[in-house]
């Protein structure tokens, strides 16, 4: 098969781009061809192309200020090109590539849409009227063309019923994220990060790793961490990932309530970087109000860590079931509570994190998840050879 990948692919667009990556190592791997269309603005980051795909950048105009990824030079290139793939895969929703090639005339063509998270409700709460009004104007109608729309997990499937109302897509797979275990197989030595922040070993670093986002819960996490702060002194807050609106509330929250060197802020890091950063840490928190499915957590379960989560994440069943951490709800006093407990209890966290690692390598191993999606993508390819 021929695919071509629909996506901001860079660093900024965080987990889109790193399932993208990944899913196209494993394709590559079983002799398909892939591309990837990324629109893109000036001093964006291209995130890392796997040995043997192609990428196309294709810059966007300034109207896609008004209207995402808005660029004629895509449109002209989907209309001469699109009959060359076999498969066009849709990351996404709202966006203006996703929408010409789902309403693109050929029939040979499978088309793939990965929500990635797009209609749950914080995603929806940013211009929530308009993408409403986008919804019944020409995305239901677009949506509707696909030949397969890949969800990543139950809440995200009633999201869907919810907007199509009467209508139920014949084809909708709940086929989750995964990531590569043999990344996380041999971990960095623990160390380095924290001496590159002055971080004593005695130090309980607790993890929030990801876009600085109000959807992520950083509303939450600051006041619950203040309190915690209070009763165990030894604990430090870890900020690692880019600005997207919440380093004001934070650099002002630290200010307000005395946490100068309780709270690190360190952007973004790749690569050895973040394993650095995740080997370094002792708990990972993400109180989200909104995940299609946390690559994040994923990782930080990889690297042994616990996790202090919301139900949010995209996989919050699979707390209690396989005894990875905790989960809290989404308000200060038990995202508190739930640090309490897990602070007070180091053999706890270690079970966890092995737990957590154990979870996986046995179900979510890149090639597990891949291989699922595209056996289904070439069910739909044949499908439509014989159409």
């Amino acid at each position: 098969m021929k695919i071509l990948n629909l996506s901001i692919y860079t660093w900024a667009n965080g987990g889109p781009a790193h399932v993208i990556h990944d899913n196209t190592k494993v394709q590559l791997s079983m002799g398909h061809e892939v591309d990837i269309l990324c629109p893109y603005n000036e001093g964006d980051e291209f995130y890392p192309v796997p040995s043997g795909a192609k990428l196309i950048p294709i810059k966007m105009s300034i109207w896609s200020k008004f209207y995402p990824d808005f660029s004629l030079e895509i449109y002209r290139f989907l209309k001469k090109n699109l009959q060359n793939y076999d498969v066009v895969h849709v990351h996404g929703l709202w966006n203006f590539p996703g929408l010409v090639a789902l309403l693109a005339s050929n029939k040979k063509i499978a088309k793939i849409v990965t929500i990635h998270g797009t209609i749950g409700e914080g995603a929806m709460r940013k211009g929530n009227l308009k993408k409403r009004f986008f919804w019944w104007l020409i995305q239901k109608k677009a949506l509707k063309k696909a030949d397969l729309i890949q969800i990543h997990n139950k809440t995200e499937e009633k999201d869907l019923l919810n907007l199509f109302g009467e209508f139920k897509h014949p084809n909708t797979k709940l086929i989750t994220n995964g990531i590569d275990f043999e990344n996380f197989r041999n971990l960095p030595k623990r160390g380095n990060f924290r001496k590159k922040l002055n971080i004593d070993d005695e130090k309980i670093v607790i993890l929030f790793f990801g876009r600085l986002t109000f959807k992520k819960g950083i509303d939450i996490l600051m006041p619950a961490f203040n309190e915690i702060s209070k009763k165990h002194e030894n604990v430090i807050l870890l900020f690692v990932g880019p600005d997207y609106g919440m380093l004001e509330f934070i650099n002002d929250f630290i200010a307000k309530n005395q946490l100068i060197g309780k709270v690190i802020i360190y952007g973004m890091a790749k690569g050895n970087e973040k394993m650095e950063a995740l080997v370094d840490s002792d708990i990972f928190t993400l109180p989200t109000y909104s995940e299609s499915f946390s690559i994040a957590t994923l990782e930080a379960c990889a690297s042994g860590l616990p996790i202090v989560v919301s139900d949010e994440i995209g996989f919050g069943y699979e707390i209690s079931e396989s005894k990875i951490g905790v989960l809290t709800e989404l308000n200060v006093d038990s995202l508190t509570q739930n640090f309490d407990k897990i602070l007070d209890n180091q053999q706890l966290r270690i079970e966890l994190g092995q737990n957590g690692r154990k979870m996986v390598e046995q179900k979510y191993d890149l090639k597990i998840v891949t291989t699922q999606l595209v056996k289904a993508i070439e069910k739909v390819v044949k499908r439509k050879s014989d159409f």
